[in-house]
């Protein structure tokens, strides 16, 4: 895609997402379809909107500072690729070779941070931890990018990774291939943070505390995350150590590995919900929006809700 396209949007908010809230403002008929199927006299709106516009930033002059994100309108939560370090406001740059995490992040702009964010990756072969070291790389040839729904193919491990989302939570969807060794990490960031696993619900809870400033002092995103595979074994870790034997671990910077056997081309899908008041409602959240829905169902009602009829419109 032209450099010029991605340059056209000088300001620090990402207007893009602000065009996808309208659209879902407007929308009246609540009735479940598939609008990647549509009749000639509606129009699926969704399909126009080029999230990736203005994520070819430039820091010095505060040109583009967008990001891909998948979000319902005015959704709780954006989700997004990540091709920066945990720390870094810049989360996708579209000159860059790799993806390092899948995030859900709350930043409105680069000059005002990000809070309570956190980000999950898959991985064949040895975990690996540091965000510096665990990207994969990828073609924009590759990547599909809506405000619905992402996807990008990494072709050089046989990788397919997939998200849509809900107000409250998100879905990701792992394609791998046959290994013994087939990773999903979930890291929560530097600024503290709590993991646990329940290998019997195949689930792990916990909360994050990482901000860029200006959060009360007893500020927390709190997660629940259920795998729809068991998982054969993990690995907890913090800044100071891996713990392969405690199912529970606390730090300045915590994350969990969890290590699947899968077959050529198996999906392992992920359902995630937040809250900021919570453990139980981030439970609660993940009951009412994501639990009940496969991935396919979820892409079409986060497609349908920023999809009007075309009478509405005219």
């Amino acid at each position: 895609m032209p450099k010029r396209i991605f340059n056209q949007f000088t300001t620090s908010f990402p207007f893009h997402l602000i065009l996808f809230a309208i659209v879902g403002w407007a929308l009246t008929d609540c009735q479940f379809k598939d609008f990647t199927k549509l009749q000639d006299n509606q129009s699926n709106l969704v399909q126009f909107v080029n999230p990736r516009i203005g994520s070819q930033s430039d820091a010095e002059v505060s040109n583009g500072n967008t990001y891909p994100a998948v979000a319902h309108p005015w959704g709780m939560n954006f989700w997004t690729p990540q091709t920066i370090n945990n720390d870094k406001r810049w989360i996708y740059d579209y000159d860059a070779k790799t993806i390092n995490g899948f995030r859900c992040t709350h930043q409105p702009s680069p000059w005002v941070g990000d809070y309570g964010a956190f980000a999950l990756m898959p991985q064949v072969g040895e975990l690996i931890i540091d965000e510096n070291k665990r990207g994969l790389s990828y073609y924009h040839t590759s990547e599909v990018s809506l405000p619905n729904y992402y996807k990008v193919d990494f072709s050089d491990k046989k990788i397919t990774a997939e998200m849509t989302a809900t107000i409250r939570g998100a879905m990701m969807r792992f394609t791998f291939p046959e290994s013994q060794s087939s990773w999903v990490l979930f890291d929560a960031f530097p600024g503290g943070a709590y993991i646990k696993v329940i290998p019997r619900m195949q689930r792990i809870i916990g909360w994050c505390k990482n901000n860029s400033g200006g959060t009360p002092t007893d500020f927390a995103t709190y997660f629940v995350v259920d795998f729809d595979k068991p998982f054969d074994s993990f690995t907890l870790w913090n800044e100071d150590s891996l713990k392969t034997l405690q199912r529970e671990i606390e730090g300045h910077h915590a994350g969990i590995g969890l290590r699947f056997s899968t077959y050529k081309n198996e999906e392992i899908n992920v359902r995630i919900a937040t809250s900021f008041i919570s453990m139980p409602q981030s439970v609660t959240n993940l009951t009412r929006e994501v639990a009940r829905f496969n991935f396919d169902q979820l892409k079409i009602k986060l497609n349908q809700t920023g999809t009007p009829s075309s009478t509405r419109l005219s």
